[in-house]
C-alpha cells in the first residue's frame, strides 16, 4: 500500500512530518523524535520506523520530481563505560608475559588474554568488579599481588566499585618459575 501526503500551505517556520506503517493490525500509535529508523538488533522488521521529511519553505521551488530529504532520528549515545587494566609479568625479568588469561567477575564477567607486552584491558559497564589471574602456565606460580581477594590461582584485586568514566589501572600480576 502506498501513502501520499499533500501539504496545502507552507509556513516560514521549519517543519517536520513523521510517517509510519503499522503491520501489526493494531491502532496507530504516537511516535516521538527519539525513535530510530532501524531496530536495535539490526533486523529487517521496520514496522515501527520513524522518518523525518524536510522540504522547501518560503517560496522555494522544488525541482521536478524532487522529494523531501529523508532523515533517521539518531540513536541515543551509549552510556560511558569503565576500564579495568593491568599487566602480567615475569618477576625475575620484569618482562610481560604474552597470552596469559585474566578473569574479570562482578557486574559483568569476561576473560582477556595479555598482548605481546603482557598488558590486558577490559571496557565494561559501570559496576563492582574483581580481577583474577587465570591459570598460570605449567611451572609458573603467581606471587603478586601479595594480598587481595582469594582467586582460584592466587590473589587478585577488588572488589572495587567503578562509576561511569572511571578506570581501575595497575592491576598487575607477577609470576615466577624455577
Amino acid at each position: 500500500m502506498r501513502g501520499f501526503l499533500v501539504l496545502c500551505a507552507l509556513v516560514a517556520a521549519p517543519f517536520a512530518v513523521s510517517a509510519s506503517q503499522d503491520r501489526s493490525g493494531s491502532a496507530p500509535r504516537e511516535h516521538d523524535d527519539a525513535e530510530q529508523c532501524e531496530s536495535a538488533n539490526g533486523d529487517d522488521d521496520r514496522s515501527n520506523d520513524v522518518r523525518t521529511l524536510t522540504g522547501q519553505q518560503d517560496g522555494e521551488e522544488a525541482d521536478e520530481g524532487e522529494e523531501g530529504e529523508e532523515q533517521c532520528a539518531p540513536p541515543p549515545p551509549p552510556p560511558p563505560g569503565v576500564t579495568v587494566d593491568g599487566r602480567v609479568y615475569d618477576v625475575a625479568t620484569g618482562l610481560g608475559l604474552s597470552g596469559w588469561s585474566v578473569d574479570l567477575s562482578g557486574s559483568v564477567s569476561a576473560t582477556a588474554l595479555t598482548d605481546g607486552n603482557g598488558n590486558y584491558s577490559f571496557t565494561v559497564p559501570a559496576g563492582t568488579y574483581t580481577v583474577c589471574e587465570g591459570m598460570p602456565l605449567p611451572g609458573w606460580t603467581n606471587t603478586f599481588p601479595p594480598n587481595g581477594p582469594t582467586c582460584p590461582f592466587g590473589l587478585g584485586y577488588g572488589p572495587f566499585i567503578l562509576t561511569a568514566g572511571q578506570s581501575a589501572s595497575l592491576n598487575n600480576f607477577g609470576n615466577t618459575h624455577p
